[in-house]
């Protein structure tokens, strides 16, 4: 028989009730925040976890400063193969509607660039909001219980098969993201259970993730500079990248890593909104050399690799022609990554449970009766800064109101 545990006081019952009308399978962000809303609703909800306390992936979530939300979420920062899926629930449960659960619960936070949350008790505050709010509302936990199987009873109630013992419970959440992390538990279940119930589904991808160079610039390892980053069929993101002994990393990279396709260029602008500053120079300074003028927008390790790529004499020796075309492969430096760091450094992943089988207001999968799905184990994917997490409470919040 399983244990439940206690979220706040670890305590472990002897005597547990193993039957409940919900039970979400995986206590991350929106098993957690899905689990608290359905309870608060009168449910008796459960969720069961493989980790011994819910929210691991919170834990280190923008290395523990946890970036909660972000100010200018929409569903054009997500990518899905369905893309209008995501576009109910962010306006149903906004940016804005978590702030007020998020302040009711005793947090507060800051803003950084680009409209980034970041929780002032960090990622541990959210944890225990969390956890204290799934006391309040009496979800009971079931931690160190991996899940071996799900099957569906007549009647079309569950049973889950852990490792600790079985639950029943009359409907299902799989709410138990992806495989990034591995170590604190991420794997593919979600689309193990997909095709167990023949769910369509999309292969998970790395996502947020650094990528790597067949001839990756040793002399520039840990160098940063500001840039905007483009590749086919994405936006293009304005943020810092940061050279690895592997290849390219850094937010702008994180970035364009989501939309990248193996094969694909990377162009990086190095200098982003300076104009052609080379055929500038050499009006007002003919004397100068690329380097000269270099150094005086990016760092010296960064100006060394790229002049070095160049004739190293005055400008004025050079023709109008060749500096403009110096100028436009400098905001147009041309990059073909042989891969990625894969899911050992990804943040997130693309792919997942198909939304097109999921009811886009209850998240319901529509073949399967009492059977629902949440968060990233739905093939949607938001941009680094909060994007993630904000699709974690909109879905979770979504979903518990039509439990």
């Amino acid at each position: 028989m399983a244990r439940p545990t206690s979220t706040v006081n670890q305590q472990t019952f002897n005597m547990a009730h193993t039957q409940h009308q919900i039970a979400i399978i995986g206590g991350g962000a929106a098993g957690s925040y899905c689990a608290i809303h359905a309870a608060a609703r009168g449910l008796d909800v459960a969720v069961i976890d493989q980790n011994p306390d819910i929210g691991a992936k919170i834990r280190v979530s923008g290395g523990g400063r946890c970036n909660v939300t972000n100010l200018y979420i929409s569903p054009e920062a997500y990518l899905s193969q369905n893309p209008r899926f995501c576009h109910s629930a962010l306006a149903r449960h906004t940016q804005w509607d978590f702030l007020d659960w998020f302040t009711r619960a005793g947090l507060t936070h800051h803003e950084k660039t680009l409209g980034q949350l970041f929780c002032d008790q960090k990622s541990r505050g959210v944890i225990n909001a969390l956890r204290s709010q799934m006391d309040d509302n009496s979800v009971t936990f079931y931690g160190d219980a991996a899940l071996d199987r799900l099957t569906q009873n007549n009647g079309d109630s569950f049973t889950i098969h852990t490792t600790q013992g079985n639950i029943h419970a009359e409907k299902i959440v799989i709410a138990c993201g992806g495989p990034s992390f591995a170590k604190l538990g991420g794997s593919d279940l979600a689309l193990r259970l997909a095709k167990q119930f023949n769910i369509p589904n999309i292969p998970f991808r790395p996502a947020l993730v650094p990528l790597t160079l067949p001839d990756a610039p040793a002399v520039l390892s840990g160098v940063s500079a500001p840039v905007i980053t483009r590749t086919d069929n994405a936006p293009e993101f304005r943020e810092n990248l940061l050279f690895t002994h592997r290849g390219l990393s850094g937010p702008a990279i994180l970035q364009i890593s989501s939309y990248w396709q193996k094969g694909s260029d990377i162009s990086v602008d190095f200098l982003p909104g300076q104009g052609n500053i080379l055929s500038a120079a050499k009006v007002a300074n003919p004397q100068a050399t690329i380097a000269q003028v270099l150094k005086q927008h990016l760092p010296n390790a960064l100006v060394q690799y790229l002049a070095q790529h160049f004739p190293a004499q005055p400008l004025q020796q050079f023709k109008n022609a060749d500096l403009a075309a110096i100028d436009a492969k400098l905001h147009n430096w041309q990059y073909t990554p042989n891969g990625s760091e894969g899911m050992k450094k990804a943040e997130v992943c693309t792919g997942g449970i198909d939304t097109r089988a999921v009811d886009p207001r209850s998240f319901a999968v529509k073949a399967v009766p009492n059977l629902h799905v949440i968060g990233e184990a739905l093939d949607v994917t938001g941009w680094l800064g909060g994007y993630n997490f904000q699709w974690a409470w909109s879905s979770a919040w979504c979903c518990a109101q039509a439990l």
